[in-house]
């Protein structure tokens, strides 16, 4: 319930300082800024209380003493909401012309609306029936976040592992949706974002389309309709709650301008400013992979203010310090946190010159081995036509190369490839204006060190996906312009194509779950149902090879305590169970009889220990009883 309160309250004071502080801006702009300031509404006060918790200044953080933080706020804004100057009637009117989009819109692209809100809908109705999913997501990120949330605390427990050394913006928002013991909500910290993502495509591309609002809609079609962003919006995955907020800066900082000539335009200008840079911030708080576009996004932000007002000018040093706090007010935690604990501000992240190792962390390959990126083709020269080919070597018994981690599909296929061409024709002819041109240039750069730096990981390459998505824009008005009836039958077969192909995913499994009866959340993540009926605070140590077990082990009321693989040495030994108050370490095998654990029991199995098995999900689970010293203490109970 606390958590509820503390998002609700966030929302309103956000709605409330938007509507009043901003009331000339554009719609889209004005839903941006509002849902970006309920974001650090969220944030910040956790990370304040995390870090009075490092310091031992208080002994944990406690849900409710949060929500009163939001709460207070929302009271002072609603007074000074009602002191706030009236804007001006002709901002209003001006405001309201410039999001006028509504039945103007051709019917084709209602159409495409209406197929992605079903396969959208498609994926809900398989969430909210069943549980969270996705592979890293139940391997460490909601393992992560129910650890900050059973121990009050954000510090980081291990060294040895890199997953709780990981930035978790995200997983704050995890944190508070599993609070409320409905681990099913999970997901809507990625619904949220997918609005904001959609928002961020549509304002960029009508900046880059000239305000050609048929063509920005259809480009916020193409991209939404990639099943990278559907499959990841119902995921506990953060690599689209990191690109959501990079793009919505973007989209922030191209906004900075439309103030000029009002009575407030400096005001404007500075607050846009500042805004760009807490999206940017709350992205860098997101993972390692946004450091480094948030990097040429400083860059880029630089340049383009000494251009406008001189390297020594006071109005470049101004907007450089908003800048510079903007971008470290939702991330400066995570630096430090790192810091404190390791003396590596970037931990996990070795900082590495040459071979001399200048900060302690892990090499980005014991992150993501650098040969994972080759599932994704089956030789690197087919990085080039990966669009049309969405090979994956290994797709499952579906047999379906979308996932959390890959997908682009037919529509991204179709126009954005040779959207880029067209943009780069343009630009070469000196036709294309300064935003596209800019934009195309930090595309082509970004390309570059995604290929380099990145793993060729089409996630981490999200960003790149949503920016082609808005330099297709040009040729989408070309296209309407000129070859209007084709343009429409192509964009609703691609995304008919697309979507069918994503919603056979959940279908399946809904269908499933309907012919077996298989709906607790034991049956769906396959482990043995007597997890779910262990005492509150019991601890299990996960040794069964089943990455997805450091969560689901947690049990249906998420009151286990799981000791993730990740965390777990090799050999377990009687000192390290007794260290960490073990109730049971959990083993599984396949049905042939073959283990599946990852670390030697040896020093733990050489007595007589009871155990109990069960079978699940194809498996022969072991659970294995620690026993105590007379004089240790824990949760048994």
């Amino acid at each position: 319930m606390a958590a509820i309160v503390y998002l609700l309250a966030a929302a309103v004071s956000a709605f409330v300082w938007s509507r009043a502080a901003l009331p000339w801006i554009t719609r889209p702009v004005r839903w941006l800024s509002g849902m970006l300031i309920m974001s650090v509404l969220v944030l910040l006060p956790v990370q304040a209380l995390a870090t009075l918790e490092l310091l031992r200044w208080i002994g944990a953080i406690h849900l409710w003493a949060l929500a009163t933080v939001p709460v207070v706020m929302l009271a002072a804004l609603l007074l000074w909401a009602r002191k706030a100057q009236k804007p001006d009637h002709r901002d209003m009117e001006r405001r309201r012309s410039a999001t006028l989009v509504s039945s103007s819109l051709p019917s084709y692209l209602w159409l495409c609306a209406a197929l992605l809100t079903v396969s959208y809908l498609v994926f809900a109705f398989n969430l909210f029936t069943s549980y969270p999913s996705g592979s890293d997501a139940l391997t460490y990120h909601l393992p992560v976040a129910l650890h900050w949330l059973q121990n009050g605390s954000l510090r980081i427990p291990s060294l040895s592992a890199w997953q709780y050394g990981l930035p978790g913006n995200a997983e704050i928002g995890m944190m508070l949706f599993l609070s409320t013991g409905h681990e099913t909500l999970v997901p809507l910290v990625n619904v949220f974002v997918l609005v904001l993502f959609g928002l961020a495509t549509y304002e960029i591309a009508m900046r880059v389309s000239r305000g050609n609002k048929m063509a920005a809609v259809a480009v916020t079609v193409i991209a939404l309709s990639m099943p990278i962003v559907e499959f990841q919006s119902f995921s506990g995955y953060v690599d689209l709650f990191g690109s959501a907020f990079l793009i919505t800066a973007v989209a922030l900082f191209l906004a900075r301008n439309d103030g000029v000539g009002s009575e407030r335009a400096k005001f404007h200008r500075r607050t846009m400013l500042l805004l760009s840079a807490l999206a940017c911030g709350v992205s860098i708080g997101t993972k390692p992979v946004f450091y480094v576009y948030a990097a040429v996004y400083c860059l880029a932000v630089a340049i383009t203010l000494m251009r406008e007002s001189g390297l020594f000018g006071r109005e470049f040093a101004g907007g450089m310090a908003v800048v510079v706090a903007g971008v470290l007010l939702p991330s400066v935690f995570w630096f430090g946190r790192g810091l404190a604990a390791t003396g590596n501000p970037l931990f996990p992240m070795q900082v590495k010159v040459g071979q001399r190792v200048l900060l302690k962390g892990f090499a980005p390959s014991e992150i993501t081995a650098n040969e994972f990126s080759d599932k994704f083709v089956r030789q690197r020269a087919e990085w080039i036509i990966y669009p049309w080919t969405e090979y994956l070597r290994n797709p499952g018994e579906q047999l379906i190369p979308y996932s959390e981690g890959s997908g682009t599909g037919a529509a991204f296929a179709a126009f954005v490839p040779l959207g880029l061409l067209f943009a780069m024709f343009r630009a070469g002819s000196r036709r294309s204006g300064p935003t596209e041109t800019i934009l195309l240039a930090t595309w082509i750069g970004l390309a570059v060190v995604w290929w380099t730096s990145l793993q060729r990981m089409p996630r981490f390459g999200l960003p790149l996906l949503a920016v082609a998505c808005v330099l297709s824009a040009p040729l989408v008005v070309v296209l309407q312009e000129f070859a209007g009836r084709g343009f429409a039958i192509l964009l609703v077969v691609c995304v008919v194509a697309t979507c069918g192909i994503s919603a056979f995913v959940p279908l399946r499994e809904i269908g499933g779950r309907l012919k077996n009866h298989g709906w607790s959340r034991s049956h769906v993540y396959g482990y043995p149902a007597l997890v779910d009926d262990l005492p509150p605070g019991t601890t299990l140590l996960n040794n069964t090879g089943v990455r997805d077990a450091n969560f689901t082990l947690a049990g249906r009321k998420l009151t286990n305590r799981v000791i993730a693989d990740f965390e777990v040495p090799n050999p377990i030994t009687p000192a390290f169970l007794a260290e960490r108050h073990v109730d049971f370490v959990v083993e599984a095998a396949q049905p042939n009889g073959e283990k599946t654990s990852f670390r030697s029991t040896a020093q733990f199995t050489a007595g007589n220990q009871e155990s109990t098995s069960a079978n699940a999900g194809g498996k022969r689970w072991t659970f294995w009883t620690v026993e105590r010293p007379a004089n240790a203490t824990g949760n048994r109970q």
